[in-house]
Order: structure tokens, then C-alpha cells, then sequence
């Protein structure tokens, strides 16, 4: 049995309830990972709140804010929110 799963920024995005998500706010436990941060930037997203940034020390993390960041994104800590 295989089981194919996504991180909780795609499935947002994914299945969202209105038509787009251009200037929302998307709320994560984790800071988003390069992979969800392409999905971010494409979908208009305008801020990310998190909570965690435990893997901040990793390459694909570095470079997720990297690109978050260089696309005008506000990042938001929930200890600072």
C-alpha cells in the first residue's frame, strides 16, 4: 500500500474556498519548506505566519526564505504576531 501525501501549504493552496489566494494570509506550524515556497510565491500569498522554524539551519529552509523574502512576502513568528 502506498500513501502520497503533501505538505500543508500545497494542500491550502490546493483546496481553497474562493476563487484565489492573491493577498491572503496562510497560518503553518512550520516555516514553509523551498518546495511549499514556490507554491507561496505562485499563488499570490502575502504573508506567512508560522510557528516553528526548527529546521532553519538547513539548506532547503535558508533557501526558502531566500525566496520568500526576494518575492516581497511578509514573514510573520507567532511569537512576534
Amino acid at each position: 500500500m502506498c500513501i502520497v501525501v503533501c505538505h500543508a501549504e500545497l494542500n491550502a493552496v490546493l483546496n481553497k474556498n474562493t476563487a484565489d489566494v492573491k493577498d491572503c494570509t496562510i497560518y503553518v506550524a512550520m516555516f514553509p519548506c523551498n518546495e511549499c515556497a514556490k507554491v507561496i510565491v505562485q499563488s499570490g500569498i502575502s504573508e506567512v505566519v508560522y510557528a516553528s522554524e526548527k529546521n532553519a539551519h538547513k539548506q532547503e529552509y535558508i533557501a526558502s526564505r531566500r525566496l520568500l523574502e526576494m518575492a516581497g512576502i511578509k514573514l510573520t513568528s507567532v511569537a512576534h504576531y
